[in-house]
């Protein structure tokens, strides 16, 4: 938004709200105008565990990749 110059401060709590929920945040803009926001999220998954294990057992290092920001890592 930044790049574009489009002004967030409208939804900037709203925007703050959400990413302190472990929210991802997509805004979308037209017209250098906000038209939607999108937040997303994912929740680990009952066979996360056991994949993991059985991938670790395979000699295979599992890694945790994520889009966690300091925010988030700090509640």
């Amino acid at each position: 938004m930044l790049e574009n110059n489009i002004e967030v401060v409208e939804i900037e709590s709203r925007l703050n709200d959400l990413e302190a929920n472990g929210k991802t945040v997509l805004i979308m803009a037209q017209d250098k105008k906000i038209v939607g926001i999108l937040a997303l999220a994912d929740t680990v998954k009952e066979t996360s565990a056991g994949a993991i294990s059985k991938f670790s057992r395979m000699g295979i290092d599992v890694y945790m990749v994520t889009g966690d920001n300091r925010v988030q890592l700090m509640l």
